[in-house]
């Protein structure tokens, strides 16, 4: 179970490195927890503050921001283990979910590649 926790903590922690490679299982566990911690967050906001609230408006715009920020960034490096460039994940614009799920279904190389050694390796 802390590996779960650690990779949704890994995406706070490198929120803003676009370097270097991520797991496919480590990005699942970290959509799956962003999305519970997420609707989890916006109830309690919504139950304390009110469903019309600034408050609560505030707090689900800077959540949502968060939310983008550390998904975009584990995907570029989940696009660096499959050997591709980060520069994909301008499809968000166009159809985000679509580059997400095929993020997750793309198998990774074997080895190290030009962004770096096989977490898979490190790991072990």
């Amino acid at each position: 179970m802390s590996d779960v926790f650690n990779a949704w903590l890994n995406g706070y922690r490198q929120i803003f490195d676009y370097k270097g490679r991520a797991r496919r299982r480590d990005f699942a566990w970290f959509l799956l927890l962003q999305l519970v911690a997420f609707f989890a967050v916006a109830s309690v906001t919504s139950i304390l503050f009110g469903n019309s609230g600034m408050i609560t408006e505030t707090v689900a715009s800077a959540l949502m921001m968060v939310t983008i920020l550390t998904t975009l960034s584990y995907n570029v490096r989940r696009l660096h283990d499959c050997d591709q460039s980060g520069w994909w994940c301008f499809g968000y614009l166009i159809l985000a979910g679509v580059f997400i799920v095929a993020s997750l279904m793309l198998r990774p190389t074997d080895g190290s590649n030009q962004y770096g050694p096989d977490p898979r390796a490190t790991t072990r």
